[in-house]
């Protein structure tokens, strides 16, 4: 109904929020279109991992790449054995891949 953009738009005020609860809203409201092609199953994760994040637990997703002394890795990542499932049942790449496009150092636990 928005279009791309519009989608991209309110997904950075949502992930961008300082307001918990509102973010927590924005991701029931995308976790609806997970079996859809809209929006990107990579916004979901993304919210999700911040959202994680921000309430100190670990990241399912491994979206949420942090930078300590100048190197990119991942912030914690719960029962990270698993997380390439995770990320491919809602259609995202292996880990590995997006380690690769995002510069971050990154070993596989399998």
């Amino acid at each position: 109904m928005i279009g791309e953009d519009g989608v991209w738009i309110a997904w950075g005020i949502a992930q961008h929020s300082h307001d918990l609860d509102f973010q927590i809203k924005c991701l029931k409201l995308l976790e609806n279109t997970l079996n859809t092609n809209e929006p990107e199953a990579i916004l979901y994760a993304e919210l999700y991992d911040r959202i994680l994040k921000r309430t100190n637990q670990k990241q399912k997703f491994g979206q949420a790449i942090i930078k300590e002394n100048a190197i990119k890795k991942f912030y914690s990542i719960e029962n990270e054995t698993e997380v390439d499932k995770r990320r491919k049942a809602i259609g995202l790449e292996p880990l590995r891949v997006y380690a690769n496009e995002n510069c971050v150092e990154y070993k596989n636990k399998e």
